[in-house]
């Protein structure tokens, strides 16, 4: 027997459900500082600033925390469950936010959200390494990274469109997050009788230990170089934390410009992530590899943060932010595919949970870098730091991103039944 490929209605399930998480997390995010203002009193200890800085910072946290639990749960119990919990528990989660009254239910909601987008997003890595052969896997990861850019390239347009309206006594807020939980609840109706389970019981955890899996990160060492794999996809995650962070704020000291017209260039950059994910990745790890096009995404990056610099006014960031967006397109699903071909069956959700969750931890620890930097130098400085950072870990790359002595990537058994 051999691992069978991934039949479309799998894989459509398994977009749909990335898609929609993020859709969601789009959808949310226009309307999110506006909620936090108005329900910050004006006695309040802390300011609306600090507030929306802590209910951002806790959907990451969430991440970082349950990302390896959710995995480590579906290496035993398999992978549909936990990815059906992971999209009924979105729908919750912006239910709670279309109720919200006051700060408690947008800090509960966005918590509610992260644990269960951890769940969804993992799962679903794990479901794409349970039913495809290794020389494939960057292929079908990068169609999860593509989900990932679409979400991110039309939520937030949704997002503002339905927050500027009102309908049948509904606030605008209310209105994008029912419509999110509504997808949400949708999606996790129809994967309960048509995703079909992809981890067979032989390939399963013979027991089932609740621990912090987040915390056995150096066990991994036995992995080949899997350790390194999960730095890079990391760092990487540090690096376009940071640039969401900064680069409105340099795009403004440019040149006079709308919310309208940023949010212009973040459907674009998440439209090229979405394309250059579904027409490039394929066929470049399929003639290169995943070692190679990981090291052109890496110098892609490199250079891409101090073409930013070279920028004259706005308009010019739709041509000198392209090699950024690029690399990052080829580094997520072709880091992934090296960390899953790294890994024994009944260890894909565990591993690719802790890579997750190091992920969620770099994104809450970027914009807190960005913010320190910001008080000791000007953003275009910090574009330069990231730049220096990634010709760093491009050397990291070609030190310790190769095969490993004694073990051919991708080498670990991976049969499922026909």
């Amino acid at each position: 027997m051999s691992t069978r490929e991934p039949g479309t209605v799998e894989l459509l399930l398994l977009f749909t459900a990335v898609f929609i998480d993020l859709l969601g997390f789009g959808i949310i995010i226009p309307n999110l500082p506006f909620l936090v203002k108005d329900f910050t009193p004006e006695n309040s200890i802390m300011s609306a600033e600090i507030h929306y800085t802590l209910i951002v910072a806790v959907f990451s946290l969430m991440q970082f925390i349950f990302a390896p639990v959710w995995g480590t749960i579906s290496d035993r119990v398999g992978r549909k469950s936990i990815i059906v919990i992971g999209l009924g528990g979105s729908a919750v989660g912006f239910t709670i936010f279309g109720l919200a009254t006051d700060l408690s239910y947008l800090y509960i909601s966005r918590t509610s959200a992260g644990i269960f987008t951890a769940a969804t997003l993992t799962v679903a890595n794990a479901y794409i390494a349970d039913v495809s052969p290794p020389e494939k896997r960057g292929a079908n990861f990068g169609l999860i990274a593509a989900a990932f850019g679409l979400g991110f390239a039309l939520g937030p347009g949704i997002g503002g469109l339905l927050g500027s309206r009102s309908v049948f006594g509904l606030q605008g807020f209310q209105l994008a997050a029912f419509f999110a939980a509504i997808l949400s609840f949708l999606n996790m109706i129809v994967a309960i009788p048509f995703l079909p389970e992809s981890l067979r019981h032989g390939k399963r955890r013979e027991k089932l230990k609740i621990s912090m899996p987040i915390f056995k990160t150096a066990s991994l060492r036995q992995n080949g170089n899997v350790l390194w794999y999960i730095l890079i996809f990391s760092l990487v995650s540090l690096g376009f934390s940071n640039f969401i962070a900064v680069f409105p704020l340099y795009a403004l000291e440019l040149s006079a410009i709308t919310e309208l017209e940023l949010g212009y260039y973040f459907t674009y950059a998440g439209l090229l992530l979405f394309f250059s994910q579904t027409l490039f990745i394929r066929p470049m790890i399929r003639r290169y590899g995943e070692q190679v096009v990981l090291k052109s995404g890496l110098a892609l990056i490199a250079f891409g943060f101090f073409a930013i610099t070279l920028a004259p006014s706005f308009y010019w960031f739709f041509l000198t932010n392209t090699p950024l967006i690029l690399g990052i397109s080829l580094v997520n699903p072709s880091s992934t595919s090296l960390i899953s071909n790294s890994t024994p069956p009944t260890q894909q959700g565990e591993v690719l949970g802790i890579q997750q969750g190091w992920s969620s931890f770099s994104r809450i620890l970027g914009p807190l870098a960005a913010t320190f930097l910001l008080l000791v130098t000007i953003p275009k400085i910090i574009f330069y730091i990231n730049s220096l950072l990634f010709l760093i870990i491009l050397f990291i790359a070609f030190q310790h991103v190769n095969e490993s002595p004694g073990r051919t990537v991708g080498a670990w058994p991976t049969e499922q039944p026909n």
